[in-house]
């Protein structure tokens, strides 16, 4: 009788996948038939993390002519093995210099990072990084030249970052390290990145006017990432802990992806018809458009600030009441902008909008549960849920809709998040019924729920 060591190659390797690592470790000692199967399943990830035992591991491998071959993703995890936070950053992670002069200089053949040796892991296509979830201090970021050299020195084609932090200098473009002019291979046509977003623990209300989240959003992003990438990229993933898109305002501007097929969107605040428009204008390519946590802003307070995006300007000083503001309430409807989407995007053939497990921020906690959106984005099932429209208040900035209250005989409008419950009862309170009603959750969720499927059945067809 046949046994397992007869099938086909692939469909072994796909069995060896589900091995642990203590059973791969077995298999690849004692099975001559899934020696080379398990050896390349083990080898697969390579993982450093900021010890100097995973330092000299990592060095080890990648310096065995046989086993570098194997590595097909380097996985950079600067987490502390507990993954908890502390206020200080860097009484819990070593010197940023552990890594440059340790792992990355002394330990790896050849002259320092930037110098004219080849990394050589020719079979290397992937890098994974997991940054800290919240870092005040630039110096807490471990991984400026393991990516540097893994990007320079490796034709990998996808990159992904978790935790790039809004607030840390080493993502930002004028930093030494982005002054390589080949610093991106070009195979890199896959980049997905989950922002982390600064709190500010002594006013947490402000939290929508910090610098370094406009900074990120409306320069870094763009002149780091985006625009160099942008005539290769095919696969896309933008993902934050807290809103963006409206305020802070990301505006793609003149960026042009001919070849973009996937685009993932994580709490992506739509109010404008504009950035429909930046969707729609991806139709020649995109097949792949997946909203988590998107909603359409269909009622929003600014001040003249926020709705001009005049985020550089200093903010007014401390008054007794609160600062002027504008309202807006855009027309905007999931069941007008579906069938438009549907119609400019001709060749997309999977669509999933719902709610993501995103938390508000990553301050003085690790919140694992918020990476589930991000790591889960490709198998998310759509569906109509209550996290399509959210209103915009000036201070707390987006918030989703949770429940209507009666205090004292008043009705009053709750919105908020579960890590951060607040009341914008004052927009209310102050205003007159007309606008009242505009404030009020849309009653269209029968007319979004038919979109959504009509939408849907069209681009199942599109299977065939």
């Amino acid at each position: 009788m046949a046994g397992i060591f007869s099938l086909p190659v692939e469909i072994l390797r796909h069995c060896v996948n589900y091995l642990d690592t203590a059973a791969l470790k077995e298999t690849r000692l004692t099975s001559k038939a899934c020696r080379d199967i398990a050896t390349e399943v083990l080898f697969n990830v390579a993982t450093i993390r900021p010890t100097m035992e995973s330092a000299d591991k990592f060095a080890t491998l990648i310096k065995d002519q046989e086993l570098r071959r194997y590595i097909h993703t380097v996985y950079v995890d600067t987490l502390s093995e507990d993954k908890k936070l502390t206020d200080s950053c860097s009484s819990i992670y070593r010197p940023a210099n552990l890594w440059e002069e340790e792992a990355f200089t002394a330990k790896l053949p050849g002259p320092n990072l930037l110098g004219s040796h080849e990394l050589d892991l020719p079979n290397l296509k992937k890098i994974a990084i997991d940054n800290a979830y919240a870092c005040e201090e630039s110096d807490c970021i471990r991984t400026r030249l393991a990516l540097m050299r893994l990007l320079t020195f490796a034709s990998v084609d996808t990159v992904t970052i978790k935790h790039y932090q809004d607030s840390c200098t080493f993502w930002h473009p004028y930093a030494s390290h982005f002054d390589h002019p080949d610093v991106f291979s070009k195979a890199l046509d896959k980049l997905h990145i989950s922002i982390a977003t600064w709190t500010g623990l002594a006013s947490s209300d402000m939290d929508i006017e910090l610098n370094c989240r406009h900074e990120l959003f409306n320069i870094h992003l763009y002149t780091a990432w985006l625009q160099p990438l942008q005539s290769q990229l095919t696969h896309l993933t933008l993902h934050c802990n807290t809103y963006w898109g409206v305020y802070p305002r990301w505006q793609p501007n003149n960026l042009h992806f001919p070849q973009l097929k996937s685009l993932a969107f994580g709490k992506w605040t739509i109010g404008f018809n504009w950035q429909i428009d930046f969707i729609a204008s991806l139709g020649d390519t995109l097949e792949k458009l997946v909203f988590t946590s998107c909603p359409i802003l269909h009622a929003m307070r600014m001040t003249p600030r926020q709705s001009s995006n005049s985020w550089r300007e200093r903010l007014p000083g401390t008054t007794r009441g609160p600062p002027p503001t504008d309202q807006f309430f855009p027309a905007l409807r999931w069941h007008t902008v579906l069938p438009e989407l549907e119609s400019r995007l001709p060749k997309l053939k999977h669509f999933s909008m719902a709610r993501g497990a995103r938390g508000d921020h990553f301050w003085g906690r690790a919140d694992l549960s918020g990476d589930e959106a991000f790591d889960d984005r490709y198998t998310q099932a759509p569906c109509i849920d209550e996290s399509r429209y959210a209103v915009f208040d000036f201070g707390n900035g987006p918030a989703e809709y949770v429940d209507v209250t009666t205090e004292r005989g008043k009705e009053r409008l709750s919105w908020g998040q579960k890590e951060s419950f607040f009341e914008t009862s004052t927009w209310l309170e102050r205003a007159d019924e007309e606008t009242r009603k505009k404030v009020q959750f849309p009653d269209c969720e029968r007319e979004d729920r038919e979109a959504l499927d009509a939408m849907l059945a069209t681009v199942r067809g599109r299977w065939a």
